[in-house]
């Protein structure tokens, strides 16, 4: 049985989850030659290649490519597949970066040393690398 399958009630017309899993969007916004790609639920086997579709249609007209796993719950290896694969298929005039990564995400790039290969170079101006927090400090007045 498929574990994000949506089933509707004929009676009440309501639509639930087989399996538990979390329901899985994945969209996909064109900004010139840049596209944005949010994912949002679980990227696993079962939802892994509708992330793998919008990366490939996007790769077709783009030259950036940036992720956003903020609203990731889950991946697992298949999910990371996807994402290292496309990075390695795309090119050299397309980028793949994760611009915004769930905790389970950072945490996963990071176990498995692919956190700098995601990164975006910091000396892109007006973007913020994955992990990376701005902050403000105040000085004491004397």
């Amino acid at each position: 049985m498929k574990r994000n399958a949506a089933r509707k009630d004929r009676s009440t017309g309501q639509s639930d989850f087989i399996g538990g899993g979390a329901p899985f969007t994945v969209t996909a916004e064109m900004r010139g030659e840049r596209a944005v790609i949010a994912a949002v639920g679980e990227v696993d086997r079962e939802t892994s290649s509708s992330l793998a579709a919008a990366i490939d249609s996007a790769a077709q007209t783009c030259r950036s490519i940036d992720l956003d796993l903020a609203g990731v719950v889950f991946m697992d290896s298949q999910g990371l597949r996807v994402i290292v694969e496309a990075k390695g298929a795309v090119g050299p005039n397309t980028s793949i970066f994760v611009t915004e990564a769930s905790q389970q995400v950072t945490q996963l790039l990071a176990m498995t040393g692919l956190a700098e290969f995601f990164a975006r170079p910091s000396t892109s101006p007006g973007h913020r690398d994955m992990g990376d927090h701005e902050s403000t400090t105040t000085q004491p007045k004397e």
